[in-house]
């Protein structure tokens, strides 16, 4: 059965990633389809709306999509991607945190952190009030026992035999009891190791020893400090993959790349590149997986990056240096 891929380029830099990341994915993998669509302020402007109805339809089309970052200032729209996490029911957030050459990122990292998104894990209701706001979060036994059972699926993928639950027990007890408890109720009958800790003491034992945990599953409220994290231990943002995930359909974007970090790493598209191995690895190809990480740290070991990290490419040429180093691979096999 062939894939079927919706790709949007979105705003901004995302043009520039997605397309060198679409020519990869087309590099590895001939013969998924591929669609294309709008969204963000390219189709507001040539819409009138943020997500318009025909890129949702074509959303329900397709098993997956790859999407660029929007530029929401002056819509007055929810946020297109978040819509689509919704309409995907995607309810799990999904990176992979490694060094990609000697000169950058920390030594004996090789990490994967899940975690639910908002969109997807809980039902959020809010009420303001002339003193203030009160919030109130429903989270059910069926949606935890869903992320556990995931997280196992993809843990299994990446032949992982260990998993730590970071969470904290400060602002709201009584949920993440609940989770700690299902939490091992659910892997008490698997194979893997598994343990529980403070984000604290997990935040500090990544800092001591990198190699301490490769897979990580963080609640919503612990998982940024996680993300900021292992973001800096791999040398900054917007080089590793990123994908949103649910049981049927899955959401492909670059990492984002934070205020302090946007000098320059703006058109890097490796983020995007290694989130379409992540696509591969997902529709069962880890050959293909392999190919395109085993490419690009090739590239970066010969110095052949964008200019962020010391090189002189641009996106698309970095794009095709990877793409020649697949087929040479795949001409020798």
């Amino acid at each position: 059965m062939t894939n079927k891929v919706l790709v949007t380029y979105g705003d901004g830099y995302g043009p520039a990633v997605i397309r060198a990341a679409e020519a990869v994915l087309r590099t590895v993998s001939p013969d998924t389809e591929l669609l294309h669509a709008k969204i963000g302020a390219d189709a507001y402007d040539n819409t009138g709306y943020a997500l318009p109805a025909d890129t949702l339809d074509l959303v329900a089309e397709c098993d997956s999509m790859l999407s660029g970052p929007v530029n929401m200032d002056g819509i007055p729209e929810r946020n297109p991607v978040s819509t689509i996490k919704r309409q995907m029911e995607l309810y799990i957030e999904y990176g992979e945190f490694y060094p990609l050459c000697d000169y950058i990122g920390t030594e004996g990292l090789d990490t994967v952190l899940i975690s639910p998104t908002v969109e997807g894990a809980l039902n959020v209701y809010e009420s303001e009030s002339l003193d203030g706001v009160a919030s109130e979060y429903y989270t059910s036994i069926e949606n935890i026992s869903k992320i556990f059972s995931k997280s196992v699926e993809l843990a299994e993928k990446k032949q992982r035999t260990e998993i730590c639950m970071v969470s904290d027990n400060v602002l709201y007890p009584s949920r993440e009891e609940l989770i700690r408890s299902t939490f091992h109720k659910y892997y008490a009958d698997t194979e893997f190791n598994v343990r529980d800790i403070s984000t604290k003491l997990a935040m500090f034992d990544l800092a001591h020893n990198p190699s301490s945990m490769n897979t990580i599953i963080s609640d919503i409220h612990s998982a940024t400090c996680m993300w900021g994290e292992l973001t800096g231990l791999v040398g900054g943002s917007g080089l590793m993959p990123r994908m949103y995930i649910g049981d049927r359909k899955s959401l492909y974007v670059p990492s984002e790349v934070y205020p302090d970090d946007a000098v320059g790493r703006e058109l890097n598209p490796t983020s995007a590149i290694l989130s379409v191995g992540l696509m591969m690895l997902v529709f069962g190809n880890r050959e293909a997986y392999d190919l395109i990480l085993k490419s690009v740290r090739e590239m970066y070991r010969l110095g052949r990056t964008t200019p962020d990290v010391g090189g002189k490419l641009n996106a698309e040429k970095f794009a095709e240096g990877v793409s020649s180093l697949i087929l040479q691979e795949l001409k020798s096999e």
